[in-house]
Parts: structure tokens; C-alpha cells; sequence
């Protein structure tokens, strides 16, 4: 079973149709309906009911697509978050932070920060607020 199978399948049951189906997917009707039977034949089950109206699942086809919208959700995460990643610049940043805003509070999400971006380095200065202002104003007229 691969991942694209799975969209397939519930692109079918949205549309409730093969054609419509193949149309949103941009492929053919017939690869389609090849991809759904080795599916099929793979699980040794019935997806969907074919009629002249239309298709819908199966028992067994309605219990694939609640667990297949999981994990399509949670695979298009996964592969979001690991393209955002790759895309991800490496650097510096650099934050002036006047006293009062530096707190505990600041601190942990300056933490989580690094966990999560952990190629791009933080330069944290705290200082009075007007310092704080005219070392950003030097760094924009670099």
C-alpha cells in the first residue's frame, strides 16, 4: 500500500464517482481504477459498492478511509515540515532585549526557539530600552 493509493481511495469516496475523481487527480480514469483494484487485491477486500449511480465504500471501505484521512494528514505534516526544514536559511539573529521584557517568560521561548531551529544562532543582548533601539538602528544602516 502506498501513500498515493491512499489519496486515491479517498478522493474516490469523496467524489463518490471514478471519472469525477480521476478528473480532480488529473490522471485516467483507467489508472485510476487499476490503482483501486491492486488495493483492493493487495488488502484481499472490497472498497467501494459500484453502481450505475455512482460508487461508495464498502464496511471495509469505511473503516480504510477514517484511518486513511489520518494519516494522509499526518504524512502531509510530516513531509511540510521536513521541506520547510530543508529550506530552512542558516544564520544568525540577533535580539536586543530591554531588561524588562528579558524574563522567564522570554527565556522559554527562546528555548524552544533553538530546539527547533537548531542551525540558526540566537544572539541574545539585553540592555535599557534605548540602547536596545539605537543598536537596531545601527544594524539597518549596514
Amino acid at each position: 500500500m502506498e501513500i498515493w493509493q491512499i489519496k486515491y481511495f479517498i478522493q474516490v469516496c469523496n467524489d463518490k464517482s471514478f471519472s469525477k475523481a480521476a478528473e480532480n487527480l488529473h490522471i485516467s480514469q483507467q489508472g485510476l481504477s487499476k490503482a483501486i483494484k491492486n488495493l483492493e487485491d493487495e488488502m484481499k477486500i472490497s472498497l467501494f459498492y459500484r453502481s450505475t449511480k455512482g460508487v461508495k465504500p464498502t464496511e471495509f471501505g469505511k473503516l480504510l478511509l477514517e484511518r486513511s484521512r489520518k494519516v494522509v494528514c499526518e504524512f502531509d505534516l510530516m513531509t511540510d515540515f521536513l521541506y520547510d526544514k530543508a529550506k530552512l536559511k542558516k544564520g544568525t539573529i540577533s535580539i536586543g532585549l530591554p531588561h524588562s521584557l528579558y524574563t522567564n517568560f522570554f527565556a522559554a521561548i527562546i528555548c524552544e526557539f533553538e530546539e527547533i531551529y537548531h542551525d540558526i544562532k540566537l544572539e541574545i543582548f539585553e540592555s535599557g530600552s534605548l540602547v536596545c533601539e539605537k543598536k537596531m538602528e545601527d544594524s539597518f544602516k549596514r
